[in-house]
């Protein structure tokens, strides 16, 4: 088939209507929504006349000129900037800050509190040091020193009970280095937290500003390492670089509160810190450290020895223990290494130094006393006060010797003779074999 299909729409019939779109009011209730009029196009001519501003006139114009004039326009260098800011920081510490004067009453009560805290040193500064301002500064410097390891055992015991994360004792350590720091570095001491009236931080800056030479480095190294908390040393040399700081930078710092100026003094005090150390932190307090869960013996010489922390936090196991006794044998008898290296340095060693020379009665009495007595630390209470009474008389037995002789070899000997006899036979020196530390020192 061909041909169109017919169209259903007949040629003839009207076209359809246009559909006209259902205005949401005939099917909805809601009522009708606003519709916004047709805003009319802005031309890019009249935008642009718009932004410009009004013309001003000449009066404003002037103005406005004369005031840019004004302003400086060159830019500062940098010499310039470097000499604004350090005489702004020169002013506020001179605002901030106090002078570093003690009153006697501050000075009356750092006597009483050497005398009934440390009698020692309080007994050393008024045989030594006549001079008023010398012997004072020297108290000043024992007792930062004594504060600082009273700060150190609240730290560590803190620590037992609360783990690292404390705050409080943190914030106490925090004070005591930011305070020294400040004193240290700005030679004047910061107002507010109790700072400017301190009993111990107030005679400390009073012998700093008598002594302006004194090295920051070993105040610094001294206070960070009292307040330092170890779990336990890795090695002896770990532990010789923290006593080298603990006591050998206090150390340094007392013969420049003295006035003395010895290179050997110097080194003669580092083996001497040595062997304090060894003797009090690693021997004598060693059930100290463990009933708080740390020690301070190497943790190398422990494994040599079959000694862990947990069989010296089992005291009444461990004081009875063969390899405790003999690894605390192994620990003094590299004391008595350095004590020999320090007799070998004494010759050459000024006698202005004598008082603090005097510090290795502590490790030279404790070599003999804990050898007779198999070295039990709780022998007379020596653990709980270690100023015994055999302790003592060792001391007076020194201090005549020194008064007789006059000689730091004799001072630094380990014997006492007796006094008016000139022979010991209490205390003759101990004897000592060359500790396994030293013997691979001298093979390498």
């Amino acid at each position: 088939m061909t041909g169109k299909l017919p169209s259903p729409r007949r040629p003839d019939s009207p076209p359809m209507p246009k559909r006209q779109p259902v205005s949401p009011s005939s099917t909805s209730s809601l009522p009708k929504r606003p519709v916004a009029p047709k805003a009319t196009p802005i031309s890019r001519q009249s935008s642009e006349k718009s932004d410009t501003p009004p013309p001003m006139s000449g009066a404003r114009a002037e103005e406005a000129s004369n005031y840019y004039k004004s302003v400086p326009q060159q830019e500062l260098s940098k010499e310039e900037m470097w000499d604004r800011i350090s005489k702004a920081k020169a002013q506020q510490e001179t605002e901030e800050g106090v002078v570093l004067d003690s009153t006697e009453a501050d000075y009356i009560r750092l006597e009483e509190e050497m005398k009934d805290h440390d009698l020692l040193h309080y007994r050393l500064g008024e045989l030594a040091y006549p001079d008023e301002k010398m012997r004072r500064d020297y108290y000043a410097m024992c007792n930062l020193a004594m504060s600082l390891n009273k700060a150190r055992w609240t730290m560590l015991e803190v620590h037992a009970q609360r783990g690292t994360k404390t705050t409080g004792a943190g914030m106490k350590v925090l004070f005591w280095k930011e305070s020294i720091n400040s004193i240290m570095e700005k030679k004047q001491m910061v107002k507010g937290q109790f700072m400017d009236s301190h009993p111990v931080l107030l005679p400390f800056a009073s012998a700093v500003s008598h002594n302006p030479h004194m090295t920051k480095a070993f105040v610094r190294g001294f206070t960070d390492a009292r307040l330092k908390v170890i779990q336990q040393p890795g090695n002896v040399k770990q532990l010789f670089d923290h006593f080298d700081k603990f006591y050998g930078y206090f150390f340094n710092s007392l013969l420049e509160v003295t006035h003395v100026k010895d290179e050997s003094a110097e080194h003669i005090m580092l083996h001497i810190g040595r062997a304090i150390g060894l003797t009090n932190h690693c021997v004598m307090f060693w059930k100290k450290y463990a009933q708080i869960g740390f020690t301070m013996l190497p943790s190398d010489l422990c494994a040599d020895h079959h000694v862990n922390l947990a069989l010296l936090k089992n005291i009444s196991l461990a004081s009875r223990d063969p390899a405790v006794r003999y690894l605390l044998h192994e620990v003094m008898s590299i004391a008595k290494d350095e004590m020999l290296h320090a007799q070998k340095i004494a010759p050459h060693v000024s006698p202005k130094a004598w008082p603090i020379v005097m510090e290795c009665m502590y490790p030279n009495y404790y070599l003999g006393f804990l050898q007779r007595r198999e070295y039990n630390v709780s022998a007379m209470f020596a653990d709980y006060n270690i100023e015994n009474a055999g302790f003592v008389w060792y001391r007076l037995k020194k201090r005549w010797e020194w008064e007789r002789t006059q000689s730091i070899e004799k001072l630094v000997d380990e014997a006492a003779p007796l006094p008016f006899i000139g022979t010991s036979f209490a205390h003759r020196g101990s004897s000592y074999k060359m500790s396994s530390t030293a013997k691979k020192s001298s093979a390498n």
